[in-house]
């Protein structure tokens, strides 16, 4: 069974011509990802130990009120290359303010997930009330 070591939620992730894994606006900071209301693209780069070659991945989304997402993402791209898949994820649609959760599923013999939390927060002008 794979065992999931981490899953940073990034801007990019791809592997370069070499298999090594390239991340670009990794989410370090805190545990909860932060973005403004909108829809955006966006990877999940994880590092699962004793993945199986070719896994079937499976992504779910559940927005703020606790239900699964109604709509979907424009496109899913899945890659991997040893232990770390890729989910790389475009035109989502976070339009509305709380916690949207994202659910990456192994279904070998048994079920690994890897469950990242994100707070979408309405866009706030830096210059409201400015003449």
């Amino acid at each position: 069974m794979a065992r999931v070591e981490r899953a940073p939620l990034c801007d990019l992730a791809y592997f370069d011509a070499y298999k090594n894994l390239c991340v670009i606006g990794a989410q370090t900071q805190t545990p909860v990802a932060t973005f403004s209301a909108g829809t955006h693209r966006l990877t999940i780069a994880a590092r699962l130990a004793g993945l199986q070659p070719r896994p079937d991945v499976a992504v779910s989304m559940l927005v703020p009120d606790g239900g699964p997402c109604d709509s979907t993402w424009e496109r899913m791209d899945i890659e991997s290359v040893g232990d770390y898949p890729l989910v790389r994820l475009a035109g989502v649609p976070m339009t509305e303010e709380g916690i949207y959760r994202f659910e990456v599923s192994l279904y070998e013999r048994e079920l690994t997930s890897i469950d990242i939390p994100v707070q979408v927060i309405a866009h706030r002008s830096d210059h409201a009330g400015l003449v």
